[in-house]
């Protein structure tokens, strides 16, 4: 038989849970509301969420009661997210809102000090190094008409050699 103050720790163990249940729930609120999937997206997620949390549940279960399921662990987990949503659920959401806001905005800094570099190495050598191609290009795409045109007029030259008769000598 287990002690009170096993049984006790055990109890506060399932509270704790069902709270970190409720701020992981509200983690994917806001990740669902900011990312904005269409049904599928939202099922698909949904889907993963629950899996996630089936296994965390289980796992923190194992941890703090040796994987035991008494109706204290329903009790207490219901306990838990009913405290977290009634009370914090709205100030967790802003601060997780702005936190996801500030990360994305990291992200777009980053991405911005990333890519600055490429893009003025891109406008020094590349987009230069482009107009020369083009330009040679066209200077062979020009020289083959003008040789094309020489062709066509030297074979004309010989072609009128050729047809001349020489004249007799008499």
């Amino acid at each position: 038989m287990e002690s009170i103050y096993d049984q006790l720790f055990a109890f506060i163990v399932t509270v704790g849970i069902g709270f970190l249940a409720g701020f992981l729930f509200d983690i994917y609120r806001v990740f669902r509301g900011l990312w904005r999937p269409r049904k599928i997206g939202t099922f698909i997620g949904d889907i993963i969420f629950w899996i996630i949390m089936t296994c965390l549940v289980f796992i923190l279960l194992l941890v703090g009661n040796w994987g035991e399921i008494r109706i204290y662990v329903f009790i207490g987990i219901a306990l838990g997210y009913y405290i977290y949503i009634k009370y914090l659920t709205k100030k967790a959401q802003k601060f997780i809102r702005l936190i996801f806001i500030y990360i994305k905005k990291l992200l777009n800094f980053t991405w911005i000090v990333i890519i600055w570099p490429l893009r003025i190495i891109f406008k020094v050598f590349v987009i230069p190094l482009g107009l020369l191609f083009s330009g040679f290009v066209s200077c062979i795409n020009l020289a083959k008409k003008v040789y094309r045109k020489v062709l066509a007029g030297f074979k004309k030259i010989v072609k009128g050699f050729k047809n001349r008769q020489p004249k007799d000598k008499i």
